[in-house]
């Protein structure tokens, strides 16, 4: 949301407090696309920020595609998707994760 005492965007996670499922993705990032569209902001800077969000889970990945394409009118959900982009912090953690899990990986497979 935009903070008008700093004068700067700051990440809000409203998904967070009734739960995080698509739906409630679905809302937070419609609440945040909706700010990107004051008249004031110039059109690549909103491309740019509304594609600036990275995913993690398969509800928040859903819940963007939604409210991308509810917000800005595009009726392409793979359009959509290209927008979002992948972190590298989660990606190694969910690498972690299956390499901890000694059914997938095991330990003398271990690089």
């Amino acid at each position: 949301m935009y903070c008008d005492s700093i004068s700067r965007w700051i990440p809000v996670q409203l998904s967070w407090i009734r739960g995080l499922g698509k739906e409630y993705y679905a809302i937070h990032f419609s609440v945040l696309f909706r700010q990107f569209l004051i008249p004031s902001m110039l059109p690549d800077e909103r491309q740019k920020l509304a594609t600036s969000i990275v995913d993690f889970s398969k509800a928040q990945q859903q819940g963007f595609v939604s409210a991308y394409m509810n917000v800005f009118q595009t009726n392409d959900p793979d359009d959509a998707l290209k927008k979002l982009k992948g972190c590298k912090e989660h990606f190694r953690q969910s690498i972690t994760r299956v390499k901890r899990n000694r059914s997938v990986i095991m330990a003398d497979e271990q690089v």
